[in-house]
């Protein structure tokens, strides 16, 4: 009998590539693979990706993905705090429901956090009613929950009530954790005080598939691309210049990413230095309608075009971004201590990157600093780093003069290491990791 690995994202699974691609890899090992999350009753990109449909793992629904409780009403504090308790209430409820009822018996199970309430908990009580013998559960730490609920501006008391469970809850009760950075482990280890064995540093990486659909893209000229994707996607006024820069960012339109600092550095670029192009933002979330409806028309550029659109095949995405100039992130990280999936993208379809300088960034990518790096540099990077809207304009001019050899460096880099592609990378940390917990591959035996 095949071995079940649960996958549990306690949110739209459409927005969790790094799950989904969990769940390809597991399946592609010979796992019996359940993954539980928001959205529609069917594995997302199964449509699309052909190797998903050889490797398909099972999607079991939690039902429609809930709206976000930071686009509610919060002109009062009481109001922001039933609202997240009754948003807790009842992911609780259907997650438990469909935990200790709805799912069959598993070995593994990975639970994405944030958010880690009611997750780790629900995931716990899980393992304890319906895991097998010698069954293990991880933490897959995307961020911390109580930098997002800082973020969103929620009372102090609650960030630090969630701060406590969400480290006590991952300490005693999970027996072992991802994290998608080094800084995060160390923290994970500093602040949960957690051993450094239970933990592994598990990157973002590009799927196999990715790479080679951004390959076959850029075969194509951007001028029967532009004609393709206006015949395919019912887009109103989609009219991209096919000869002038294309500056292109994706975001979830959350208040973690200063879209104001894209506005800016656009303004200087168009009044200082006399740009005219193409910006193409990717996404949707509950700040896209005030930003394009007030804070873009309010800045009057008149050679800068904005296409704001919400792509639902990966493969639309990709072919955007293999055809792009300069992709930007203005990724600044809750926590400080994870890595924009955005940056990892772009690299992955040839695209060099400007991106918004944090401590995690900064010591765990390969960027130089705009501010630091000039003309006299011979190799050119695979990205830079900025920190305010003038360095972002001097990073997106930088990329756009050098984009030839910087998409020669971008080859090299994701190329040329094995370890950039997330299948090899997967391989070679998780799985082990599983093996010392007793959970891996070789343990299928008398199972």
């Amino acid at each position: 009998m095949r071995r079940h690995v649960v996958l549990l994202v306690l949110g739209n699974v459409q927005q969790s590539p790094r799950m989904r691609a969990h769940a390809h890899a597991w399946a592609a090992h010979g796992f019996q693979v359940t993954l539980i999350g928001y959205g529609e009753s069917r594995t997302p990109d199964d449509d699309d990706d052909d190797d998903a449909r050889r490797v398909s793992p099972r999607f079991l629904s939690l039902g429609p993905a809930p709206s976000s409780v930071h686009a509610r009403n919060r002109a009062r504090r009481w109001h922001y705090a039933l609202a997240m308790l009754w948003s807790v209430l009842s992911r609780l409820a259907v997650l438990l429901w469909t935990l200790c009822v709805r799912l069959e018996r598993w070995d593994v199970l990975i639970a994405q956090n944030p958010p880690a309430i009611p997750t780790i908990f629900c995931a716990y009580i899980g393992w304890w009613l319906r895991g097998r013998r010698r069954s293990q559960w991880l933490v897959d730490w995307h961020n911390s929950t109580s930098s997002i609920l800082q973020v969103q501006r929620a009372p102090t008391r609650l960030v630090a009530i969630a701060r406590t469970l969400e480290l006590t809850g991952s300490r005693w009760l999970a027996h072992g954790h991802l994290c998608v950075s080094r800084a995060l482990k160390a923290y994970l280890v500093a602040q949960a005080r957690l051993s450094p064995e239970r933990i592994v540093v598990v990157y973002d990486r590009p799927r196999q598939a990715m790479i080679e659909e951004a390959l076959r893209a850029r075969q194509m000229s951007r001028k029967a691309f532009v004609q393709a994707l206006r015949a395919r996607l019912p887009l109103r006024a989609f009219e991209l210049d096919a000869a002038a820069p294309w500056l292109i960012t994706s975001t979830s339109w959350t208040p973690d990413e200063n879209m104001h600092c894209l506005l800016d550095a656009l303004c200087v670029l168009e009044r200082e230095h006399g740009w005219a192009g193409e910006v193409i933002i990717t996404g949707r979330g509950p700040l896209r309608d005030a930003f394009v409806q007030q804070q873009w028309p309010a800045r009057r550029l008149q050679r800068i075009r904005l296409h704001a659109l919400w792509l639902p095949s990966w493969r639309d995405y990709v072919q955007v971004l293999a055809h792009a100039d300069v992709g930007i992130s203005l990724h600044a990280s809750s926590s400080g201590l994870d890595l924009p999936m955005k940056v990892v993208d772009m690299l992955a379809c040839g695209l060099p990157v400007a991106a918004l300088s944090y401590f995690c960034i900064a010591n765990e990518m390969p960027f130089p600093q705009m501010r630091t790096y000039g003309e006299a540099h011979r190799s050119a990077p695979a990205g830079v780093l900025f920190s305010d809207a003038n360095e972002l304009a001097l990073a997106a001019q930088y990329v756009w003069h050098h984009r030839a050899a910087m998409r020669e460096a971008v080859a090299e880099l994701v190329a040329g290491d094995a370890s950039w592609r997330w299948e090899t990378h997967w391989a070679d940390t998780l799985l082990p990791f599983c093996q010392r917990l007793g959970c891996g591959p070789e343990e299928r035996k008398g199972v």
